[in-house]
């Protein structure tokens, strides 16, 4: 039997950025779809992180649900719990991933906020909540741009 190996080395930036499965062929069709519910079913993230990722996501909508009642003007005293409950659920943020640091892999990818909101900030709504994950967690000034356009920016450091 031959094996073929891909290899992978940070040093020698070697690198998947794909399934390894999407480089492969099978000659039975069966085969292929074996090897595929196998990824799929046995190779994931742990329980403990996909909670944590949906307390996350509950809380950002929960955020979101607050920020669009205040910018409609719905005060504590005067909204019910079932609108606060539907705005809550319908309201929603969009999150950007950005990387930051001096040794980011892929120089000629890195842009400024101002470029990524040239490039998508007529997706976003008007002072909708963005939440953004980031490596360069020590110095946020790099994000006034998207402040001043009006968004509320959450991390989570």
């Amino acid at each position: 039997m031959q094996v073929l190996h891909f290899a992978t080395d940070h040093k020698r930036k070697l690198r998947w950025l794909a399934h390894f499965y999407s480089f492969l062929w099978w000659e039975h069709r069966d085969d292929e779809r074996h090897s595929k519910r196998f990824a799929r079913d046995a190779f994931r993230y742990r329980d403990e992180i996909f909670c944590t990722a949906a307390k996350i996501v509950a809380q950002l909508r929960v955020d979101a649900g607050a920020l669009a009642q205040s910018s409609i003007g719905i005060g504590n005293s005067t909204s019910s719990s079932a609108t606060t409950t539907r705005l809550s659920k319908t309201s929603h943020y969009s999150a950007f991933h950005i990387r930051r640091s001096d040794d980011f892999q892929f120089k000629a990818a890195k842009m400024s906020v101002e470029t990524m909101m040239d490039n998508v900030g007529r997706l976003l709504e008007k002072k909708e909540l963005v939440y953004v994950a980031t490596d360069d967690e020590a110095n946020t000034a790099w994000l006034a741009p998207l402040r001043a356009s009006g968004h509320t920016v959450q991390m989570l450091f």
